[in-house]
């Protein structure tokens, strides 16, 4: 298990991540959100016998010296500029729940993380963090958007129904995919998530070209359909790109940060939210014998 490859725990576009770019570019700054780490903390409250999401994290955070000890040494040689010898301390575990965080302090939470599961002491059988959970960079920007991110935030007044419809159905999208059991996310984070985007804010790709998605069906629409949402301030397409990074100058930008209300929706798909479930209900079954 721990001798995945840094190109086994990302993921990204279709196809596959360019990890040394990745790693050079971004790896040591907050561009990195774990997928599924919501969804496994909650399974591992199910399965593995601890009382709350607090009590394991706590138990992460108990882990972490011995994480920084015993790191892959795959996983350094993949990040020689990581720094894997220095203590994480467990702010970086709320990081990893809220998102995000440096590349290499991820690895070393979901290596923590496995060591927690196996210590619990009251049930012997462990769920496979990595079986699971994914570092996801949050590195594509969507190019175009500009006018609209102005028309979204300083002249709402003037969007159209069917725009506001628009924004309105991402908005929902975007909540279905909320981890949290008890819906810690609201409209009022998804529009902020959303108005960051447009601004061309960075996120992982799976939300990107979700938004990307909805707007271009919105603008092949708007020459068919009488109602279809306008947006006439908008190009042909909207695209999606690589952030070029933060070869700024020092300057703060918006490439130098990605989307900062993107935690919420980085959510595990359909395929291995319900592997999750079955193996949390196969393991329950076990246990009762």
């Amino acid at each position: 298990m721990l001798e995945l490859e840094f190109d086994d725990l990302l993921r990204g576009a279709p196809g596959s991540v360019d990890t040394a770019a990745f790693i050079e570019m971004g790896g040591k700054f907050h561009w990195t959100h774990l997928e599924g780490y919501r969804e496994f903390v909650h399974a591992c409250v199910l399965a593995c016998g601890f009382d709350s999401e607090l009590e394991m994290l706590s138990a992460v955070r108990c882990a972490l010296p011995e994480a920084v000890a015993t790191i892959p040494l795959s996983w350094k040689r993949s990040f020689r500029r990581g720094d894997w010898a220095a203590a994480c301390n467990g702010a970086q575990v709320t990081h990893a729940w809220n998102g995000p965080m440096r590349l290499d302090k991820a690895c070393i939470v979901l290596h923590a993380t496995t060591i927690a599961c196996k210590r619990q002491p009251f049930r012997p059988l462990r769920l496979d963090v990595f079986k699971y959970v994914s570092l996801h960079p949050a590195i594509y920007k969507l190019v175009g958007t500009e006018p609209l991110y102005a028309l979204f935030t300083m002249f709402r007044g003037r969007l159209k129904d069917s725009e506001k419809k628009l924004i309105e159905g991402i908005s929902q999208r975007l909540l279905v995919r909320d981890p949290d059991e008890n819906g810690t996310a609201t409209h009022r984070v998804a529009e902020s998530f959303i108005a960051q985007a447009l601004q061309g804010r960075a996120m992982t790709w799976r939300n990107a070209d979700l938004i990307a998605t909805a707007l271009n069906t919105s603008i092949r629409n708007r020459e068919t359909a009488d109602d279809a949402p306008g947006i006439d301030c908008l190009p042909k397409a909207i695209k999606v790109e690589m952030t070029n990074g933060r070869n700024d100058g020092g300057k703060f930008t918006r490439d130098k940060h990605c989307n900062q209300a993107e935690a919420a929706f980085v959510a595990l798909g359909e395929i291995k939210l319900s592997a999750l479930r079955t193996d949390i209900a196969g393991r329950a079954r076990v246990l009762k014998r």
